[in-house]
């Protein structure tokens, strides 16, 4: 009964889990696509408040036919190249296109009644449109494309002053939802990562039922060993009524040697039983790294895109800006609860990639999403073929350009990555405020993290104020043996 009861207690704890990550993988693919569709909005209320763009004449980009009643929809330089003009709408069905070929990405402008054919809705985005022309901001939900699973997500486009130069005809009026942006995330990335965490739960929660199973095994052994010996006990005392008091005695005495043995016993499992709460601490500080890694620095990202938005709206649409506080707002207190959490369960988020590919994107996401100076350095000789190592260095990177922007609110950051003979060097500086000689209590998550990170690799990580003022953090990372060769596994012999 109680091997019944381990076992399914640890079932159901695996199935919550499972169930758990489920959500926030479905989740963060969501949030994925909606930044997506944001930062299409962005751009494309840009693009409206110019009265669109002019670009060059080329194939890929020929004079928009539903422009032809624009006097200056072709124009031509002084120094005789061609231009046609570029309205919202075609300039989002290019970046779609490309976004496509270099992402996988996919994104649509369409509508139950689009000016061209091709952005005629597919079956899902039928469906979606007239479930937001009934009511609703947004729809999002788990589809297949080509065989592949996407998050498919759509966000309604209401018709505003700027778009009745091309929609006019067709009836539309200011207010009225004219179609939609249909942003479909490929699942594949993020399933493979979810499967390698599927199997260490399972591997995890395996090894702990059986830990369960064994210590109750034992101790069923052992107490059915005890209750043998005193049978064998009571025996002998009807044998040698006669000599009842020697055997007495005897049979006392081995009683408590019994007995100090069952003690200790129980003294050890008490012990064992305190190990496994120690590996349960273990375990859901492994899972708020994960969690601080990952949900809070998308969070973090959210939360200043909304504001920088908030203030791109505030002078031109007060209500929309409005929203945006009320977003920013709501992703803050997500943020707080994200902090919290991971107080508690010390998170850490696992990627994959080569390093210098990787820090070369971290470059590029920090100065595209918070609108600062990034600057990525390396020697040209770094080889680091260590995945392990690789993930690890590109994660202290990761977390100290989170660190400087959240908390030292700087205008520039470098990274650097350095070959030496012995060891590789990572090195990230930023300006902003110096480094506390004193962390504030409650601020030292992210420290322990990168921490935790460079003792998984064996390295060695230096925190405190740059020479010029600001924040730097060193990781001095012991150098790969040239000649070590992977076995069959994938481990290093």
């Amino acid at each position: 009964m109680l091997v019944a009861f381990w076992t399914l207690l640890v079932a159901g704890v695996l199935v919550w889990n499972l169930k758990r990550q489920q959500r926030e993988l479905e989740d963060a693919a969501r949030l994925q696509a909606e930044s997506a569709f944001q930062k299409d909005i962005v751009y494309r209320h840009w693009a409206a408040l110019h009265g669109g763009v002019y670009v060059p004449m080329t194939e890929e980009t020929p004079p928009n036919e539903y422009l032809a009643d624009i006097p200056e929809r072709d124009i031509t330089t002084p120094s005789g190249r061609r231009l046609t003009l570029v309205n919202p709408a075609y300039m989002t069905r290019q970046v779609h296109a490309l976004g496509g070929k270099r992402y996988g990405l996919k994104g649509k402008i369409t509508s139950l009644k689009p000016l061209r054919k091709e952005n005629a809705p597919d079956v899902w985005e039928a469906q979606a449109l007239a479930a937001l022309e009934a009511g609703g901001d947004d729809i999002c939900s788990i589809e297949e494309i080509d065989g592949d699973p996407y998050m498919r997500y759509m966000h309604k486009l209401v018709t505003e002053q700027s778009c009745l130069t091309c929609h006019a005809s067709h009836g539309y009026k200011v207010g009225d939802v004219r179609g939609g942006i249909s942003v479909s995330v490929p699942m594949a990335p993020m399933q493979e990562i979810a499967g390698r965490h599927i199997v260490a739960l399972a591997v995890g929660h395996g090894l702990l039922w059986l830990l369960g199973v064994s210590g109750i095994t034992t101790g069923g052994w052992l107490l059915g060993r005890r209750v043998h010996e005193r049978d064998v006990a009571e025996e002998a005392l009807q044998e040698h009524k006669r000599n009842l008091e020697k055997i007495v005695d005897e049979r006392t005495r081995a009683l408590v040697k019994a007995n100090e043995r069952l003690r200790c016993e129980i003294q050890d499992r008490q012990r064992l039983e305190g190990e496994i709460l120690k590996i349960s601490e273990r375990e859901q500080r492994h899972i708020g790294r994960e969690l601080h890694d990952s949900l809070g620095q998308q969070l973090t990202g959210a939360a200043i895109m909304c504001k920088a938005l908030e203030q791109k709206l505030n002078g031109h649409a007060p209500a929309a800006a409005a929203d945006a506080v009320t977003i920013t707002g709501l992703i803050n207190q997500a943020i707080d609860q994200t902090r919290n959490l991971s107080r508690g369960l010390h998170p850490i988020d696992v990627e994959s990639g080569g390093l210098i590919p990787g820090l070369e994107h971290l470059r590029a996401s920090t100065q595209a999403l918070f609108d600062v100076t990034c600057v990525f350095e390396y020697d040209e000789q770094v080889e680091i073929t260590d995945n392990s190592v690789s993930i690890n260095l590109y994660r202290v990177a990761q977390e100290a350009v989170t660190n400087a922007i959240r908390h030292g609110r700087c205008s520039r950051i470098i990274i650097s990555l350095n070959c030496r003979p012995n060891e590789y060097i990572l090195k990230i500086e930023s300006d902003g405020e110096d480094f506390p000689e004193t962390i504030p209590y409650g601020r030292g998550m992210g420290l322990r993290i990168l921490e935790y990170r460079a003792q998984a690799i064996g390295a060695a990580i230096e925190i405190g104020r740059a020479p010029a003022g600001g924040t730097r953090v060193v990781c001095r990372c012991p150098a790969q043996d040239r000649h070590e060769q992977p076995n069959e596994s994938g481990d290093v012999l």
